[in-house]
């Protein structure tokens, strides 16, 4: 019983509240800004009172699919033929330029392609110690259709280290100013030195170590790797296996000089790597150990050094484009 008295209850109030349709107007008090109430009155604004101009080809039936270029166009507008209205703002104007297609699609494009584009200005930069530069990446986190392809845009100042590491993804990379030292080995111990500059190309194979070192002026390249779920976290790290292992067991391996060790020299270091660990590698990542600026690392080498160390069938390759060259 107690159920139908409270349903007559809210539909009395319901009744009560409800417009009534009289014109009168009402005083505006405190209660009616919420829900219906008479004394909020509507403000009508002409949103197309807007300066905007169309790029060629837009005002085409949409069907016809041209393509758009807004570069010089000041307020790009979501429309194509007869389709669309207008965007007052506040917009972007920079992602509209950039992606067209995204504001005015073609008339056959109806959004069902899942999103494969993500600009590294949006990802979370990890910055290195001692301003030793910076990394920012993509991985299926931004774009979770790319199940097969990451990518890492790195920044190292001259003297900035990335560390002897390796990972199980294969490692493309592209340099997009300045100059880079490229170091790696093998299992066989055969190692590879080479000095790269814009416009130049590497490539890693699964499971090379390698490192990476900004020479005079500093470098910044592109990283691609074959594993969408690729991430700079989850790279092993030369110092980390110093740092999680004793160093008994280190120089227990088979071919190793234990003299290397036992050297005074590497234990503060060795200390260091412990107490940094989850600091150092995890925030500083792209990093590591700069050298001083007042100590150049110079592009000249020895006349014994100046050809590349090969790796016998190692498949490591840089290719110089800038003087059409390739080192395997």
């Amino acid at each position: 019983m107690g159920r139908f008295s409270l349903a007559a209850l809210l539909c009395a109030s319901l009744a009560a509240s409800a417009p009534t349709g009289s014109s009168s107007t009402a005083t505006p008090t405190t209660n009616s800004l919420l829900g219906y109430n008479p004394a909020n009155g509507v403000i009508n604004v002409d949103t197309d009172n807007i300066q905007y101009s169309l790029a060629p080809g837009q005002t085409d039936a949409a069907t016809i699919g041209a393509p758009l270029d807004f570069s010089n166009i000041e307020h790009p507008q979501p429309i194509r033929g007869s389709k669309g209205g207008l965007d007052p703002g506040p917009q972007t104007p920079e992602y509209s330029k950039l992606n067209p297609d995204r504001l005015a699609p073609q008339g056959t494009d109806h959004g069902a392609v899942k999103n494969a584009q993500w600009p590294l200005g949006l990802s979370h930069a990890k910055l290195g110690l001692g301003r030793a530069g910076w990394s920012r990446q993509q991985n299926i986190d931004n774009i979770p259709v790319a199940t097969e392809m990451a990518g890492v845009d790195m920044r190292l100042e001259e003297g900035g280290y990335r560390e002897l590491h390796w990972h199980k993804a294969a490692e493309w990379s592209y340099v997009l100013n300045g100059s880079v030292r490229v170091q790696a080995m093998n299992d066989n111990g055969e190692t590879f030195v080479d000095d790269l500059s814009a416009g130049d190309l590497w490539y890693f194979p699964p499971g090379i170590p390698h490192s990476l070192q900004g020479l005079e002026g500093g470098v910044e390249f592109l990283l691609v790797f074959d594993d969408g779920d690729f991430s700079e976290d989850n790279t092993f790290l030369a110092s980390e296996t110093f740092a999680r292992n004793p160093v008994s067991t280190i120089v227990s391996l088979p071919g190793k000089d234990t003299d290397i060790f036992s050297r005074k020299k590497y234990y503060p270091r060795i200390s260091t790597f412990r107490n940094q660990l989850g600091t150092t590698f995890h925030q500083a990542n792209c990093s590591s150990f700069p050298e001083p600026k007042h100590r150049k690392i110079s592009m000249n080498r020895t006349s014994s050094d100046q050809a590349v160390s090969y790796l016998s069938k190692s498949h490591i390759l840089t290719t110089h484009l800038n003087k059409n060259q390739t080192s395997l």
